[in-house]
């Protein structure tokens, strides 16, 4: 059994985390799992747990190279010759749609989040079979995109416990963190999640600003990178806390792999 994930960047988030916690479970089980995407800090992560990844671009939402990612696509499936398709995200859906057509390879997708009701959207319930985290966002596709019952499942997202338990902390990381920042006897609040509008950390800030109005030893660490696209969302978030006048309790920690010491 052969798999091909797709997404358009490994970076950080929820569905890159999923990404790579199925490319090592495929591999303990002896099936054999290839990401495509455009690159990013977790590529090794990929190719250290057994995997293969192969960069191209499925991320841009240039119009005027879909038909020539689209060829290419097409000719990298069929050399790697899959058994199934996993889709990710809308512009690798799209891609996979077109290139797939000679190819006829089954499609799984899964719809990770509530994108903007289109028909852009909509291609993410154009598959074989499709995966949902909850009964709510079944619920969501079915009214919104017409999806066929037949075709949903039920997946609710998973963790690996291993990497959430109290053993084998790096004690060294938490150790510095808590020194460079002056975190000790500090009530910490913690938001980890990628800087974007998506994840809203404004609103974050702006209730931290009221709760640390109440609580004087309270921090907030905010856990996340950025991309270059969001770094005006960036931007306006630190004069945010500049202006909310907590500057020195609001800590912008970047792109981690240390999740389970910030917890």
């Amino acid at each position: 059994m052969r798999i091909v994930q797709l997404l358009p960047e490994l970076n950080e988030g929820g569905v890159e985390r999923g990404v790579c916690d199925l490319n090592r479970e495929f591999i303990k089980r002896g099936i054999d799992n290839i990401v495509i995407s455009n690159g990013g800090v977790l590529v090794d992560q990929i190719t250290k747990d057994g995997g293969k990844h192969v960069q191209f671009d499925v991320c841009s939402k240039n119009l005027l190279t879909v038909p020539v990612r689209i060829f290419r696509l097409r000719k990298i499936l069929a050399e790697l010759k899959p058994d199934i398709l996993h889709v990710r995200s809308r512009i690798p859906a799209w891609l996979v749609y077109f290139a797939n057509r000679v190819l006829k390879i089954k499609v799984v997708s899964t719809v990770h989040g509530y994108n903007s009701i289109n028909f852009y959207s909509k291609i993410m319930t154009k598959a074989d079979e499709i995966i949902c985290g909850s009964s709510f966002m079944i619920e969501h596709i079915i009214k919104h995109y017409n999806a066929p019952k037949d075709k949903i499942n039920l997946i609710p997202r998973g963790i690996d416990l291993n990497d959430f338990s109290n053993e084998n902390l790096d004690q060294e990381f938490i150790g510095n963190l808590v020194s460079k920042y002056d975190l000790q006897d500090k009530l910490i609040l913690t938001q980890v999640a990628r800087i974007t509008q998506w994840k809203d950390q404004k609103t974050t800030i702006n209730a931290f600003a009221e709760f640390k109005k109440e609580h004087s030893s309270a921090v907030l660490l905010l856990v996340g990178g950025y991309r270059e696209d969001k770094e005006g969302y960036f931007s306006k978030l630190k004069s945010l806390v500049r202006e909310l006048g907590v500057e020195k309790d609001v800590i912008f920690l970047g792109h981690t792999s240390k999740i389970k010491e910030i917890f």
